[in-house]
């Protein structure tokens, strides 16, 4: 058996990916390709799917507990499964994505308390002197309005 190296093919330039981290790798077998997925990519779809699981299990909390007759309204209706479908793909990308945007809103926070703070002085205040006459007694009200 012929051991075939492993060959890295010519990339299109990318700005967000390092070069490295797309490659095509012919395994020694024969002509499998395995392709390599950005570590950005991986963090990216693991939210996703982390997002779209909680999505479905809202969704599945909502049918089980039947908030505002959701699972009896989809159980008699002819298109009950087309409802459920169509429920589960609109979580599936609404929370998907919100997990998605929460991972990469994320990525610049630094956690660390580096960097430059700027701290405002706040103004000190001054006592200031006020007459005040004596309090009169508020008047009593009746019924009747006398």
């Amino acid at each position: 058996m012929i051991d075939r190296p492993t060959v890295t093919l010519p990339q299109p330039p990318l700005s967000c990916f390092p070069r490295q981290a797309l490659r095509v790798q012919y395994a020694a077998r024969g002509q499998q390709g395995v392709w390599v997925m950005p570590p950005l990519v991986r963090f990216i779809l693991g939210h996703v799917v982390v997002g779209t699981a909680a999505g479905w299990t809202l969704l599945a909390a909502l049918l089980a507990l039947d908030v505002a007759g959701l699972r009896s309204l989809i159980a008699n209706s002819p298109d009950g499964a087309l409802a459920v479908g169509m429920l589960a793909l609109f979580f599936a990308i609404t929370f998907g994505s919100a997990a998605s945007g929460a991972a990469i809103i994320s990525l610049g926070r630094d956690d660390r308390g580096g960097g430059r703070r700027f701290r405002f002085a706040l103004p000190r205040l001054a006592e200031a002197k006020v007459a005040v006459s004596p309090r009169r007694p508020a008047p009593v009200l009746r019924a009747g309005g006398r």
